[in-house]
């Protein structure tokens, strides 16, 4: 009796292409684009002939079986963030075992991130370094399948089951930034927090609200705003907020670069950094130390990260891997751009 694409296949069948697409009912052509992240294939016929995939665990051969003595650093978008400092540190300590290290950015659209995925996964490196959870669940399934082994650096979501993951005490650096301000006397602070469904933003939000109830204090609605982890977002929030009838004498900005964005809006304002605003922000990355005053922020151990990474994925290919998911403490780095807020000098 001829398979219809209704059809399930029986359980442990290892299938040809030509009934994955009986299946999925499509050509084999098509199914053949599907496996090698073709672009030229319709969202919808696509979605069909993965489900067909996904439910008979079809793993496409890799191109070389020969593993190769790189890792792979995959992000999405290669910016001033903590991609720099993180990638000087896993070529440090890469080249102390023998190894490259190669840079995967992936595009915008979900066709060019899979087919560069695609890539990665064909030249069977000895490890991925994913930051920020740069690949979705499937590209992470594909990879186990292919027993590549990859670390998530500062996750942005919860870990799935096979995950490596390398983090940082994201709670208690909001924390510190917020002890630090209430310290100095500040009652009128704000907030810039990461995109929305970031669990290191979340972790970083909550540390920082705790520090503030400690001291008595809540952030109002209008003095809390959030962004994009990028420069635009931080100076279109520190805008507003400075623009509002009485705006804050403090802003945590949850990354050194939404902090520069916020520099930008303070000083086009005529608003004095520290005399009229302290700014903190987090990641401790450049230029923080060099901006005019150096910035007072909490630092990401970018190069124990980078260390970890490295560690656990040479101790997964030699089959003595401790721990899979290591969290490191940051701290905070005190400079030029807080002091008390005026009238509280003295």
């Amino acid at each position: 009796m001829a398979r219809t694409a209704s059809s399930k296949p029986a359980a442990g069948k290892k299938l040809t292409v030509t009934e994955i697409a009986r299946l999925a009912g499509t050509s084999q052509p098509t199914v053949s684009k599907v496996i090698n992240g073709r672009a030229d294939v319709s969202e919808e016929t696509r979605r069909r002939v993965q489900a067909v995939l996904d439910q008979v665990g079809f793993s496409k051969p890799l191109v070389s079986t020969k593993v190769s003595s790189q890792i792979e650093l995959v992000v999405r978008t290669f910016e001033m963030n903590g991609s720099f400092p993180l990638l000087q540190g896993l070529l440090k300590w890469a080249r102390g075992e023998s190894l490259g290290v190669s840079v995967t950015e992936l595009s915008q659209t979900a066709t060019e991130a899979r087919e560069a995925i695609n890539h990665v996964i064909d030249a069977n490196p000895y490890g991925v370094a994913l930051l920020m959870s740069a690949a979705d669940e499937r590209d992470r399934k594909a990879l186990r399948s292919r027993s590549i082994p990859y670390v998530v650096i500062d996750p942005v979501s919860d870990a799935s089951a096979g995950d490596l993951s390398v983090s940082i005490d994201n709670w208690t650096g909001g924390l510190l930034a917020a002890r630090h301000l209430t310290g100095l006397g500040h009652r009128r602070i704000a907030l810039i927090a990461g995109p929305d469904g970031s669990i290191s933003s979340a972790a970083r939000v909550a540390g920082f609200e705790q520090g503030l109830r400690e001291a008595g204090l809540a952030i109002p609605d209008a003095y809390r705003e959030r962004g994009d982890y990028d420069a635009v977002a931080g100076y279109e929030a520190a805008a507003r907020m400075l623009d509002l009838h009485e705006p804050p004498t403090a802003l945590f900005a949850l990354n050194d670069i939404m902090a520069v964005g916020a520099y930008k809006a303070a000083a086009e304002r005529g608003v004095r950094i520290p005399d009229d605003l302290s700014v903190v922000g987090f990641d401790d990355i450049f230029p923080a130390e060099y901006l005019g005053p150096a910035l007072t922020t909490i630092r990401q151990p970018f190069n124990d990260m980078a260390r970890k990474a490295v560690d656990m994925i040479v101790r997964s290919r030699k089959g003595n891997l401790e721990d899979r998911s290591v969290v490191l403490p940051v701290g905070l780095v005190t400079r030029q751009s807080t002091a008390k807020p005026a009238g509280a000098q003295h």
